[in-house]
């Protein structure tokens, strides 16, 4: 065993490429052969300058050795540096979960999401650089570097000018695909059937459903709809056209609203409002159809129910040889008719709520100057009555105007028609231009116009 006065060879140096450094001696040496200082004195010799641990030399010196290596001094670690990522600012919905059983039915959020012209769909964040290391002996360790991440615009997209935001080109669904990418779908395809697994759906673009629409589901899209099966009890409104492939039948919950065209194969039961045309291509069972332009449907039948259409009718075959019904009307002044009615109610009404507020408030200010205050309330209603003493005033005003608007578009002249390709039944009610006529008996390839306020039939 060495002692203090002769003490063993020692040995520092660095292994693994500066990792680590390592102390190590001949043979075993006994506590108190080097002082701690001794012992960094010897490291700084051999060139460790970097990561010493105090702690195992204090306890080198305290305790000694058995010759073994000892790690006295471990590099610095670097930083890695971080990779670019990709912000982006929407998320898709949750998978659906499966179906509920029986006639519970619990509908989900749909996964068609909303982003307008110019909003941000992700943000591309740089690289953060990272820190080297140091070696034991000072030397540096180089770590890895992050790597930039990218976002190539897809269709529908553009590149802001920071180049890092990915911005919306138009209204649409984003898309973010496979590769990262992301792009914006005008129109949306559901590949099957729109039912509650999907849910209610309110887009901002148009839709394709090339299965059916199931019932009691809420459809609203900004742009076309088109349906390539049948349509059941479910509401459908569009801001452009709606095209049902198919049918559209149930138990009278169900209406299409387009601000365009409606095109439809069949309607039993249900509603078709459109502000330009409805087409009807076979047939019109107890539905109620209103278009702000024509209904058209050459070899279409009607039976029962009623079509209201501004610019016209044109169709198969009304009514039918069971006795069902169809009312069907033509023309602006119908409609006029019914708009001034109501007009009129809404003008007597508001002077009517004109004569009981004067009265209120002349009980109210009469109360107040012969006590001196009111109570809290009081004043309160007092002030709202005094508010609505001057917007009725003007209610009224706009109500005016809008019943002369109204007479002067009845004496506007209308070349609506109903003309009817194939045979209209007898008990059918027709109105053309506010004119009606009772259908007594079946009549064939007839056309009705209104001249000079008499309803007139001719050869179609």
């Amino acid at each position: 065993m060495a002692d203090v006065l002769n003490p063993p060879k020692a040995r520092i140096a660095a292994v693994e490429n500066g990792a680590r450094a390592l102390f190590e001696t001949s043979e075993p040496a006994p506590p108190g052969t080097w002082t701690p200082e001794q012992l960094r004195t010897m490291l700084s010799e051999g060139g460790i300058i970097v990561g010493i641990h105090d702690d195992v030399l204090d306890k080198i010196a305290a305790e000694g050795c058995d010759g073994s290596p000892v790690v006295v001094a471990t590099a610095e670690p670097g930083t890695p540096g971080r990779d670019g990522w990709i912000e982006y600012f929407f998320r898709a919905a949750d998978a659906p979960p499966a179906p509920a059983t029986g006639e519970e039915k619990t509908f989900v959020p749909h996964r068609i999401l909303n982003v307008e012209a110019g909003q941000k769909l992700c943000a591309i964040h740089p690289p953060e650089p990272g820190c080297p290391g140091l070696s034991v002996t000072g030397v540096p360790i180089p770590v890895r570097q992050g790597k930039k991440a990218s976002c190539a615009p897809g269709p529908h997209t553009i590149m802001d000018q920071d180049g890092c935001t990915l911005l919306a080109a138009i209204n649409g669904c984003p898309v973010k695909r496979p590769d990262g990418s992301v792009e914006v779908q005008p129109v949306v395809t559901i590949a099957g059937n729109l039912d509650y697994t999907i849910g209610n759906v309110d887009f901002i673009g148009s839709l394709i459903v090339r299965g059916d629409v199931k019932g009691d589901l809420t459809v609203k899209v900004k742009g076309n709809i088109d349906i390539h099966g049948n349509v059941e009890d479910a509401v459908i409104e569009a801001g452009g056209d709606i095209v049902v492939h198919q049918g559209f039948s149930g138990h009278g919950k169900g209406r299409l609203s387009a601000a365009g065209n409606v095109k439809v194969h069949y309607v039993m039961n249900q509603s078709v409002v459109a502000v330009k045309d409805v087409q009807i291509t076979r047939e019109c069972i107890n539905a109620s159809i209103d278009a702000g332009g024509k209904i058209i449907g050459p070899m279409a039948v009607i039976a029962g129910g009623k079509l209201d259409a501004v610019m016209g009718v044109e169709v198969g075959d009304i009514g039918s040889m069971d006795l069902s019904s169809a009312k069907v009307r033509v023309g602006r002044r119908g409609r006029i008719l019914e708009h001034l009615a109501q007009v009129d109610k809404d003008i007597k009404q508001v002077e009517r709520q004109q004569a009981e507020v004067k009265d209120a408030v002349y009980k109210l200010v009469k109360l107040k100057l012969d006590v001196g205050t009111l109570p809290a309330d009081k004043e309160q209603l007092l002030a709202k009555l005094q508010e609505a003493q001057k917007l009725l005033p003007k209610r009224g005003e706009a109500l005016h105007a809008e019943k002369e608007v109204l007479q002067a578009d009845l004496q506007k002249k209308s070349d609506a028609r109903i003309i009817v390709r194939g045979t209209i039944h007898k008990d059918t009610m027709i109105e053309v231009n506010g004119v009606r006529k009772f259908i007594e008996g079946a009549l064939q390839g007839v056309a009705f116009a209104e001249h000079a306020g008499v309803l007139e039939a001719h050869a179609a």
